[in-house]
């Protein structure tokens, strides 16, 4: 195999891993990298901190005593005494209230040693100072014999001349209080990162318990418990726009479950009638033999099921389609009393079989779809008919309501609907129980169309009835989104 098929494999290896890692792992991870790296950083800075404070001590600490052997330089045989016990008197040892050893050596202008700490020559050779006198004031750090020194140089002058002064501090006391220090905060920073990375998991775990519990009760919801709910109110305020989504999903879902189950039965209702009707008919048809005419007027009644069978069809593919969220509709400028007389023009026999009076008050022009527009009419026409007794009205009144659009409102002086079965009316294969139901010839899917087509327009449809009275049926149309075809 070659390397790069080993690297997309390690990687495509890494990708899955990654992905069985739980949500509880991952946060851990990450608040405890977060967490190390504060720690870290922390340290860190401690750790600078001490070392520039202890060197800025020791720097401090040079800088005094060359300052003192500088004064003491400038009457040198009158000082001689504090000028031995300042610089030969240190011995390489301590310093008073001090763990440091310092060294200082005092040399003429012509470079004689004048005094200098015992054991200082052995250590510290004045070839050594070359780096601290290139930069006089300024600390230079040297390592001999394994030990760490610091070093500074200085020059005066005074009446006797000039004198060059090199000071030096043992710091192997500090480099092991150093050492000390790295160490104990390393076991310390690695115990901090066990407890942190401890932490981090527990409160993780803890924290994401309220989601444990949504998926538990999700879990728990199946067809038949959809009633269900999370109630957003038991969770933190980070979850409760998730439980309240879901809430309203769920509800969605039981509503629309029962939507379904309620379709399904009425569709099997409605395709039950017309082929037990057939097959009825034709059982009866063949039980003995028939004549000619019976045979026709037998398959004239057939023929009148399957046209009801092929209206219920086309009516459900219709509202299959308009649910397309890619449908679209073409709108043109349609005179609305043009349509209206135009729709009235094929109930004609019936209207003169009824004796229904037509009103029609409506002027104006109307921006929708003529075919979708003419069905719309339609079928609220053939209700208002089919459910006005003889003698009764039926009118069409229209409002524009400018920015808002046009209001199209059929009207009839029918037996009206109960108020309780208003809110059910647009649903597919409702019918009203009762008497409206029983002279009522439809399948119950013309309000469904009707709502359909306004939401194919973006608009809305609302009913109003008074049993004894009428109803009436409102169509809201918006203005159209652009220039429509005249």
């Amino acid at each position: 195999m070659s390397s790069k098929n080993i690297e997309s494999s390690t990687d495509f290896g890494l990708r899955h891993a990654s992905k069985r890692w739980s949500l509880t792992v991952r946060l851990a991870l990450l608040y405890a990298l977060a967490s190390v790296a504060m720690l870290l950083l922390l340290s860190v800075a401690l750790f600078w901190v001490l070392t520039e404070s202890i060197e800025a001590d020791e720097l401090q600490a040079l800088t005094r005593d060359i300052a003192e052997v500088k004064a003491l330089l400038q009457a040198p045989g009158r000082n001689r005494t504090l000028l031995t016990t300042e610089v030969v008197g240190q011995s390489g040892a301590p310093g008073v209230g001090s763990h440091t050893t310092r060294y200082m050596r005092i040399q003429d202008g012509a470079g004689q040693v004048r005094f200098e700490t015992p054991g200082m020559a052995g250590r510290l050779p004045s070839g050594v100072f070359e780096l601290a006198e290139m930069s006089p004031g300024v600390g230079v750090h040297w390592r001999s014999d394994d030990k760490p020194y610091l070093l500074m140089s200085a020059t005066t002058a005074a009446a006797a001349g000039h004198w060059h002064i090199q000071a030096a501090m043992d710091l192997s006391k500090e480099a092991e209080l150093i050492g000390n220090y790295r160490r104990k905060m390393s076991a310390l920073l690695l115990l901090g990162i066990v407890l942190v990375t401890a932490i981090s998991a527990l409160l993780t775990y803890h924290g994401l318990r309220p989601l444990r519990d949504i998926a538990a009760v999700a879990r728990r919801i199946s067809a038949t418990q959809l009633h269900e709910r999370v109630e957003a109110a038991r969770w933190p305020r980070e979850l409760a726009d998730l439980a309240g989504a879901f809430d309203q999903m769920l509800q969605r879902l039981e509503a629309s479950f029962g939507q379904l189950q309620q379709f399904s039965a009425d569709l099997a209702h409605e395709l039950r009638t017309p082929v037990n009707a057939l097959m009825g008919e034709a059982e009866v048809t063949l039980a003995r033999a028939r004549t000619a005419d019976e045979y026709r007027e037998a398959l004239e009644s057939a023929l009148e099921q399957y046209r009801r069978l092929a209206r219920l069809i086309d009516n459900l593919l219709f509202l299959a389609r308009a649910e397309d969220p890619q449908a679209v509709v073409e709108r043109k400028v349609l005179d609305i009393r043009h349509e209206f007389e135009a729709v009235c023009d094929f109930y004609d026999a019936l209207i003169g079989e009824k004796n229904i009076h037509l009103h029609c008050e409506a002027q104006g022009t109307l921006a929708a779809d003529p075919i979708l527009f003419r069905r719309a009419l339609s079928n609220l026409l053939s209700n208002a008919l089919r459910h006005t007794a003889a003698g009764g009205q039926v009118g069409l009144t229209v409002r524009h309501a400018g920015s808002e659009g046009v209001e199209i409102c059929v009207s009839d002086s029918g037996e009206g609907i109960a108020a309780d079965q208003i809110p059910r009316l647009f649903e597919r294969l409702y019918r009203v129980d009762g008497s409206r139901r029983q002279h009522d010839g439809g399948a119950g899917l013309g309000l469904s169309i009707v709502k359909s087509i306004m939401t194919l327009h973006g608009g809305s449809v609302t009913l109003q009835s008074t049993p004894g009275e009428g109803t009436a049926v409102t169509l809201r149309f918006p203005p159209p989104p652009a220039p429509v075809t005249a």
